[in-house]
Parts: C-alpha cells; sequence; structure tokens
C-alpha cells in the first residue's frame, strides 16, 4: 500500500514538475529586462496556428500587453528609444508609439514602476480585447493614467498586439482617432492613410 502511494505520489510531482516547465518556458515574470529578443518571441507563443483561445492563451495574451506597458515606461523613465518589436509587428504601430513614448504627458523617476491593472478580457475567434488602467508609482506617489485598450490577435503561433489605444485625459487617441471601437480599431494600423493622416495632425499640434 506505501509502494503504491509512492508511486502515485511521483507520478504527481512528475505531472507538475512538466507542467511548471511548461508554464516557465511560454510567459515570463513583469520585469522588461530579463529575456533577449529571440526569448520574448517564444514567450508569447499560442496554442493554435490561428485565433485564440481563453483557456489556453489567457497568460500569453495578458503577460503580452503587460510587459508592452513595462517597455513603454522603461523607455520614458530612460529617455530611450522603445523596443516594441517583441509585442508589435506592424512597423506602423510601433512607430505611432514611439511617438507616444517621446511625448507622454507624465515624467518617470529612476525609481518609477508600474502595473497593469487589467478590468476586462474578451476573446473573439480572431481577436482578444485587454481594458485596464496603467499606473505608476513611486514611492508613496501613485499616478492612474486612464483605461488602455489592447487588441491582440494570433500572427502564426505568435500573440502580438494589433492596436494600443489611449483612452485619457489629452490622448492623441481620443483627439484624433474618434471613439474606441472593436470595428473603428481592429485593423486600424493596416491602413498607411489613417496612420499619415494622424501624423500630420500630430505635427500641427506639437
Amino acid at each position: 500500500m506505501k509502494k503504491i502511494l509512492l508511486i502515485a505520489l511521483m507520478l504527481v510531482l512528475f505531472v507538475l514538475t512538466a507542467c511548471a516547465k511548461d508554464d516557465a518556458s511560454r510567459y515570463r515574470p513583469n520585469d522588461a529586462s530579463s529575456f533577449s529578443g529571440s526569448d520574448k518571441e517564444l514567450i508569447y507563443t499560442v496554442a493554435n496556428p490561428k485565433g485564440l483561445k481563453l483557456f489556453d492563451d489567457y497568460d500569453a495574451v495578458t503577460s503580452l500587453c503587460s510587459d508592452a506597458c513595462g517597455e513603454f515606461v522603461r523607455a520614458i523613465k530612460n529617455s530611450d528609444t522603445a523596443d516594441f518589436s517583441p509585442y508589435i509587428d506592424n512597423a506602423l504601430l510601433r512607430s505611432y508609439m514611439q511617438y507616444r513614448v517621446k511625448n507622454h504627458v507624465y515624467k518617470y523617476s529612476a525609481d518609477s514602476k508600474y502595473r497593469y491593472f487589467i478590468t476586462e478580457v474578451e476573446f473573439a475567434d480572431d481577436y482578444a480585447l485587454v481594458e485596464g488602467n496603467l499606473a505608476t508609482y513611486s514611492g508613496s506617489s501613485i499616478c492612474m493614467e486612464g483605461n488602455v485598450y489592447f487588441l491582440v490577435k494570433n500572427a502564426n503561433g505568435k500573440a502580438v498586439i494589433n492596436e494600443w489605444y489611449w483612452d485619457s485625459m489629452d490622448s492623441p487617441d481620443v483627439e484624433y482617432r474618434g471613439d474606441f471601437s472593436i470595428n473603428n480599431n481592429l485593423d486600424y494600423w493596416n491602413n498607411p492613410s489613417k496612420y499619415d493622416a494622424i501624423v500630420k495632425q500630430l505635427s500641427l499640434t506639437h
């Protein structure tokens, strides 16, 4: 009887260890400096070559959005160029977010940290919507920076951000791109004319 229990315990430990290894290979802690570019691509691998599934891909999708916020904060804090390539495939969206880094209304101190507090996650057949609030804090000072929407798609088995919309005061998204909606924003950055239009508007105001 003891032998059977021991074998059963060993099997449970083996399964738990295998699960832990699988999780560690796909997801990472909330630290934008922990992994190289190739490792970042591995982490956001999703379960299927097409589409996104709630139970299979929730961790990959939400980690992707939180980590992208981390790179955004890191670049501003260090007056650096952001590297959004692990999170965003679309070159127009990467370019636009680089503008957002350079012109962000909030400044961060050297010890500033962040949290992306997720308030809603919705999975559809061909995308996932993640809504939350970016909060930055330093010491006892906390700043809530408004709602941030992400639309995430599956690009050849990898979760990528297809839209990053900031619904906050003085946001150029609100001012120049209209209200956020799935129909308006899901493929927004696939249209170069829309990018050209917003860049023109921004150049007139900055």
